[in-house]
């Protein structure tokens, strides 16, 4: 597996997406313990950020590597390529 700058950089995204999701998640959960609303409105946002935002690099990732995919198993067996 080779990294490039690249790649170094859509890793630290989604590390920043995921630690973004888990102070949504825990202002939600205290909120939530708490009743205290206001940190309820202020942990939500950032949990939906943070999870659709991994979700986004997630996807990208796998269209990627089935694209390499596809491209070693056409370097393999020319003949099974479609045009």
């Amino acid at each position: 597996m080779r990294l490039d700058w690249q790649s170094l950089g859509r890793h630290a995204l989604v590390l920043a997406a995921v630690i973004t999701g888990i102070a949504g998640m825990s202002l939600l959960f205290s909120g939530a313990m708490h009743g205290d609303l206001r940190e309820v409105s202020r942990g939500v946002p950032l949990l939906v950020i943070g999870l659709w935002w991994a979700g986004r690099e997630l996807a990208r990732s796998i269209q990627a590597s089935r694209a390499r995919a596809a491209l070693e198993e056409g370097r393999r067996h020319p003949s099974r390529v479609q045009p």
